[in-house]
């Protein structure tokens, strides 16, 4: 076996030893490579050829509503379920007739400082038939009745506004502004959205979205 000299290794210029360093992890990985191939090669015939992974799975129950009972077992009837109540509205706003587009604005009770710079900013910015409405559900205080009556813009909904009633305020924001025939599109946003009224506006024409 030949061993360089140290006087040649450091003799040798150092574009030409970062050229050999390079390269010299392609060897030990090619063998690295061929270990794993060989170890593991039992284990995928087994995943190839096994039938559980092949076989098209099947409903763990039948019928549906069996299958729906054992994956969720602590769903309620629905009669029970709060989501099919009817929410009904104690304050309505002020909407333009036959509108076809809205933007509603999901806000809480309190957040009357976000719903007047929203008034005072963006929301001028669209014509009268595009109303922006403020969707809220009840809170602690009765000044959102007073906001109401001075912008006749806010929609309370009769249920406590919270996180956890989310989705209940959706739906039953839905169920309300779609009882309108003629509405075509509503966008729905938060009241601590930044919105880029300039280029909605120019799209207002085909779509919202």
């Amino acid at each position: 076996m030949f061993i360089a000299p140290r006087s040649l290794l450091n003799a040798t210029p150092l574009p030409l030893k970062l050229f050999i360093c390079q390269f010299l992890w392609i060897l030990p990985y090619l063998f690295f490579a061929n270990y794993l191939e060989r170890s593991l090669l039992p284990f995928r015939f087994f995943c190839y050829t096994d039938s559980d992974f092949l076989n098209v799975q099947k409903p763990i129950r039948q019928p549906l509503s069996a299958c729906i009972k054992h994956v969720f077992p602590n769903t309620i009837p629905n009669s029970q379920c709060s989501l099919n109540q009817n929410i009904k509205a104690k304050i309505t706003p002020n909407l333009p007739t036959n509108f076809e587009k809205i933007i509603v604005i999901r806000s809480a009770p309190n957040a009357i400082n976000y719903r007047d710079y929203i008034r005072e900013t963006w929301k001028q910015t669209f014509p009268s038939e595009i109303p922006v409405i403020f969707v809220v559900g009840k809170g602690k205080s009765d000044e959102v009745f007073l906001e109401a009556e001075k912008y006749a813009d806010i929609l309370q909904l009769d249920f406590i506004d919270s996180y956890f009633n989310l989705t209940l305020k959706m739906m039953a924001t839905y169920g309300y502004f779609l009882k309108h025939s003629n509405v075509e599109q509503i966008m729905v946003i938060n009241d601590d959205t930044i919105v880029n009224a300039t280029a909605l506006m120019a799209h207002s024409n085909v779509s919202f979205f």
